[in-house]
């Protein structure tokens, strides 16, 4: 079902305090933003949609996360065996973990590849065609900064119920993680972890020349990106696509800018490929934010340091260019959610890549920049704040292009436009909408995936002309888009 954002008005006053890095933004570019509304989300039900072997599974998950120790010790484990054999897990064996949280994406990724095992009578965490568990989730509309996969099998012949069979399953599962020899990760007892879905099924299966009958389970895990995060990427991929566009629409004349940056001439003309999600660069963001929060300051300079580069290399990046782009908003003395900021937000990263005076911020319009992570973060803090209150909503954005080189990705947004202009808004997103990326010609591969929270979507290709297509009947739309060595951006705009 399409979330539906509705349009309330925010404190005028807003425009005024538009604060960058330095301090301030040029009145010619602080006109007023749309505020991007976020509406009541409404939570799945696990219990009315998963079934009941599913359902039984995540309830096992769930109550180990809770109780480590108490659900170690029902499977004949003894207690302080596991805490002194696992010394790192102490306290996670003592104090627990919150439950995960039922994700339909995550629930459909996790059903397809169990019956894809059992259709085709394999047992791997990699699929036939070579996806990864993380691409799975990526293609079902999810997400990831962190993800993770557990499978399970039951083989028999003589019948055992479903109840029995996943009792197993989990048995084997939590056992494995609670072995010191256990080398794989550890997923059930991961505190990163927030999202789950859980696919079970059963039926005749083919092991080794041997027929007989399984039950087989996959877990997918997950620490997704939060929506808002998701709408200002689109935002700034949409500015790199169509730069001359937002900014006429922002009501900022393209003479003015080119006659004070000619460099920026064609990228204005042509436009640039869009940067494209990575985790490591989300976390690093991640960090920053925090490390602003801790320390009660709001700038590029840590007070420990800490430098960008330091930063990106400890997530995980490796970057042969790296930059960084702060932002930060008040609401005085009103918390407002960060869903309620993005356009705001946006429309001060827009600012400070165009000022005319003082510190220009050049990185949404980098023709170095690849890969991107925006982490934004509500925080209460004076400092952060200055003399708008305790609220201050706080975004951090790190751009690289990475040491080894990938294959181009083909991402775009679907949306339906509301308000006309022809562009996409934060709230016009259409997600869980399938597309269809296929190559050229008669016997050209496909893939189809589905859009994420936020109406994006993102595939990995060779280089190479694809048919990239949305709908069917009259709402279908397509486009031809050629893939070389940089990332493509495809919009979709669907009827209201």
């Amino acid at each position: 079902m399409r979330t539906r954002f509705n349009t309330i008005c925010i404190v005028w006053l807003f425009i005024a305090i538009f604060l960058g890095v330095s301090g301030g933004v040029d009145a010619s570019l602080a006109a007023e933003a749309v505020p991007a509304d976020v509406g009541a989300v409404t939570v799945p039900d696990p219990a009315t949609l998963m079934d009941a072997n599913a359902d039984a599974l995540f309830t096992l998950i769930n109550a180990a996360r809770r109780n480590p120790l108490e659900t170690a010790v029902s499977l004949g484990m003894d207690r302080q065996q596991v805490l002194d054999s696992l010394p790192e897990l102490k306290d996670i064996l003592v104090n627990g973990l919150p439950p995960l949280a039922f994700n339909e994406r995550l629930y459909q990724a996790a059903g397809d590849h169990a019956r894809e095992m059992l259709a085709n009578s394999y047992y791997a965490y990699e699929s036939m065609d070579g996806r990864t568990a993380d691409q799975r989730l990526r293609d079902a509309g999810y997400a990831p900064v962190k993800s993770g996969e557990s499978i399970g099998l039951v083989f028999f012949k003589n019948f055992i119920g479903s109840d029995r069979a996943v009792s197993q399953i989990f048995a084997k599962m939590f056992k494995d993680e609670l072995s010191p020899e256990w080398t794989g990760p550890r997923n059930i007892l991961n505190p990163d972890f927030k999202d789950i879905g859980v696919g079970v099924c059963g039926g005749l299966y083919q092991f080794d020349g041997t027929k007989g009958n399984v039950y087989l389970s996959a877990c997918d895990f997950g620490y997704s990106i939060e929506p808002y995060e998701l709408q200002v990427l689109q935002l700034i991929n949409q500015f790199r696509a169509r730069p001359a566009d937002v900014a006429v629409f922002l009501n900022i004349h393209v003479d003015d800018i080119t006659g004070v940056f000619p460099e920026l001439k064609p990228v204005f003309l042509a436009g640039l490929p869009p940067v494209r999600f990575n985790s490591d660069l989300y976390l690093s963001a991640d960090a920053k934010i925090n490390d602003m929060v801790e320390n009660n300051y709001f700038g590029y300079a840590s007070p420990g340091g800490v430098t960008l580069g330091e930063r990106i290399w400890t997530a995980g990046y490796r970057a042969e260019w790296a930059a960084e782009s702060l932002a930060r908003m008040f609401s005085f003395d009103n918390s407002i959610p960060p869903g309620l900021m993005v356009s705001q937000i946006f429309r001060q990263l827009f600012s400070n890549s165009l000022r005319t005076e003082g510190y220009r911020d050049a990185n949404l319009l980098s023709e170095k920049a690849v890969d991107a992570g925006f982490r934004i973060k509500a925080v209460e803090s004076s400092v952060l704040s200055g003399i708008s209150g305790d609220h201050a909503y706080v975004a951090a954005g790190d751009f690289g292009d990475p040491l080894i080189k990938m294959d181009p990705v083909i991402s775009g947004v679907v949306f339906a436009d509301e308000n006309g202009n022809d562009l996409y808004d934060a709230g016009e997103e259409v997600p869980n909408t399938a597309v269809t990326i296929r190559a050229q010609g008669a016997s050209g591969a496909s893939r189809t995936v589905m859009t994420n929270p936020a109406g994006g979507y993102a595939v990995s290709v060779t280089p190479g002309l694809y048919c990239v297509s949305v709908g069917e009947g009259e709402g279908f739309h397509f486009k031809w888009v050629q893939a070389e060595t940089a990332n493509v951006w495809q919009a979709f705009q669907l009827s209201k």
